[in-house]
């Protein structure tokens, strides 16, 4: 199943938002700022990866 990451401006939208979501039945989750940066941190790994590797694949062509 897919997820979905929002970010409210602010702690009446946070509210709004984890009452909407229970309301209809899902379950919320709230990220620590330590989960956060290790998200940040993955998809830059991931990007890095895929940059390193189409260097390396340019460089064979060439």
């Amino acid at each position: 199943m897919k997820t979905i990451l929002i970010t409210p401006r602010n702690v009446a939208e946070l509210n709004m938002i984890m009452d909407a979501i229970q309301r209809i039945g899902m379950d919320t989750c709230i990220l620590s700022e330590d989960e956060k940066e290790d998200i940040i941190t993955a998809l830059m790994m991931r990007e890095a990866e895929r940059n390193e590797g189409m260097a390396i694949a340019d460089k064979l062509n060439k």
